[in-house]
């Protein structure tokens, strides 16, 4: 197997050293300059006045006519010297040399300010503006809200590193408005998981008042069943309490946290039975448990579950619907089937993710949080949520707990 060779990081340059070296590179390239006008304009004079200048004659001394017309007499340390200058051959010859020795003193400086301007606009494009152009796009995208990008600024200099601390900024205010956001989803998620279950215990509190209301008065309620349903009804109450109190406490449903307790078999089978009985309605559900001593577990929200799945199959039943409380071992199993249409082949798989819809129910009525929850519960209970087709071709689910 090849060993990756590591690449060495960039050794990091520093903007002022760059500066320096450009500096350098533009005197350098102005001496130059400097150096070869100097020399083509000396050429060319040499040139041009070998061309274009006619050397004077002088007269003899002593000639009647006087002292000659190109001869200029120097006196230096009391001695007389005689030299004799020349002449061009047109007054435009004269200017044009003129004009070609003072040339210099003009392109010099032209040159050193033509080397510098382009010494610092190449250190400009090269080292400056690609870093600036980049945060100041950065800067605008940020400024308008759009975080959902990357800040690269390539340069290994000090901007480069501006721009790499601009990036760290983008992404923790990235990761900031995203966590946000999946906050102010969850508070939402939880908000509609909170009203989907209160519909559940609310209802059964409703057919116990409706019960109550019709066969109390015609005497139809013995005094043992009045009171029993009086217990249900104040233990229902109960829970509700108990479970608004519990989702105000929580920021998201994976905090919820279990309250352990000892359930008598007893107990949890008539709370099942009494449950399932009025939430099915017309349907007579069908019943068996499998146990028996004391389950260790918390009662609310197993009963949470029990009657999101009750009321779920009761929503696609036709004619049958099945519960089946059992106890193997240290774990607590719940099923429940009817003999609705079923999960689809999408439903099979996400049916508990959270909004899943597998039909066309009316979205006021069906959030598609129930499975959710149920499956968020059963997890925090130490159990899990299995989905699959019941024996009368509809949908059965398992709910799991952790019975001690």
């Amino acid at each position: 197997m090849e060993k990756v060779k590591k690449s060495k990081p960039k050794r990091k340059r520093s903007i002022k050293l760059v500066f320096v070296g450009y500096t350098l590179v533009c005197i350098v390239f102005s001496v130059l300059g400097m150096y070869a006008i100097g020399q083509t304009t000396n050429v060319w004079q040499d040139k041009y006045e070998t061309e274009h200048r006619i050397a004077g004659l002088a007269i003899p001394d002593g000639d009647d006519n006087g002292v000659a017309r190109h001869e200029i007499i120097m006196t230096i340390d009391g001695k007389e010297y005689t030299v004799y200058r020349e002449e061009w051959d047109s007054p435009t010859s004269e200017t044009i040399y003129f004009i070609g020795s003072n040339l210099q003193v003009i392109l010099t400086p032209l040159w050193c300010v033509l080397c510098f301007a382009l010494g610092a606009s190449r250190f400009y494009k090269k080292e400056i503006s690609p870093a600036v152009e980049t945060l100041s796009s950065a800067s605008d995208r940020i400024s308008g809200g759009d975080l959902d990008f990357t800040v690269r600024v390539e340069s290994n200099n000090e901007l480069g590193e501006l721009g790499r601390n601009f990036e760290n900024m983008r992404y923790s205010l990235y990761e900031s408005r995203k966590e946000m956001w999946r906050a102010l989803e969850e508070r939402k998620r939880l908000n509609s998981a909170f009203s989907h279950d209160l519909r559940t215990p609310l209802t059964v509190l409703k057919g116990y008042a409706e019960f109550l209301e019709r066969y109390v008065p015609l005497g139809k309620v013995s005094e043992e069943k009045l009171l029993s349903t009086i217990s249900m009804m104040n233990d229902n109450i109960d829970r509700l309490e108990r479970y608004t109190e519990s989702m105000n406490s929580v920021q998201k449903l994976e905090d919820i946290e279990p309250s352990a307790e000892k359930i008598p078999w007893e107990k949890l089978c008539e709370t099942v039975s009494e449950s399932a009985r009025l939430l099915c309605g017309k349907i007579e559900p069908e019943l068996s448990f499998s146990g028996e001593g004391e389950i260790v577990s918390d009662f609310d929200l197993f009963m949470q579950v029990c009657e999101n799945l009750i009321s779920n199959a009761a929503r696609y039943a036709n004619n049958r619907i099945s519960v089946a409380l059992t106890r193997a071992g240290s774990r607590l199993l719940l099923t429940v089937s009817d003999d609705g249409r079923g999960f689809s082949k999408e439903g099979l798989k996400y049916a508990a993710e959270p909004f899943f819809r597998d039909d066309d129910t009316d979205k006021s009525t069906h959030f598609g949080l129930g499975l959710y929850i149920c499956r968020v519960i059963c997890r925090r209970c130490g159990g899990e949520l299995a989905i699959g087709t019941s024996e009368y071709g509809g949908a059965e689910v398992t709910a799991e707990f952790s019975a001690e």
